[in-house]
């Protein structure tokens, strides 16, 4: 299986505003830094939990020809297309399909690979768990008042916030 991330989220986890009063620095300070440090904390908070902080648009390509498959992606908003590449390398519409609970249903086996377009992710920043937004925010002022690494007691600070929604795979 191969996610490919399509879009970048349409907005950041924090406001500028809820970041310079964390960081308690002066509006328009050291955006291009903050800018990177968010969307790395929201990175790292993302591969901790398993899930899509932000709403963006992922392309999945599946493995193996089978009538049920496990999207590892949460929250999914919505599938907006199911597809397959034939040996030519051209790409058909698949229509016989529906999605729920994380699991894409075909009626018939395709030709080829599934290959699903889906949106993941928060619609809303304040759908987002507090705790995980509170992770992020700690890992953007490591970043920011260090600079050159995370410390250790940071570490298990975002692990205890993003404990009650860490991915368990068996």
């Amino acid at each position: 299986m191969e996610i490919t991330r399509l879009t970048s989220p349409d907005a950041s986890v924090l406001t500028d505003e809820q970041i310079e009063t964390w960081l308690r620095i002066d509006a328009g300070q050291d955006s291009a830094t903050l800018y990177m440090l968010v969307n790395s904390a929201t990175e790292y908070v993302e591969g901790v939990t398993g899930l899509q902080i932000g709403l963006c648009t992922y392309r999945v390509e599946l493995d193996g020809l089978d009538e049920c498959y496990h999207i590892p992606l949460t929250p999914i908003q919505s599938v907006s297309k199911v597809e397959y590449r034939d040996r030519d390398g051209v790409l058909h519409e698949i229509t016989g399909w529906h999605f729920a609970r994380g699991y894409l249903h075909l009626s018939d086996y395709p030709a080829g690979f599934p290959i699903v377009t889906l949106a993941a992710g928060y619609e809303n920043t304040d759908l987002i768990p507090i705790a995980l937004t509170h992770a992020i925010a700690v890992l953007v002022s490591e970043g920011y008042n260090s600079r050159e690494a995370v410390s250790d007691q940071t570490v298990k600070t975002v692990d205890r916030l993003c404990q009650r929604y860490k991915r368990i795979v068996w």
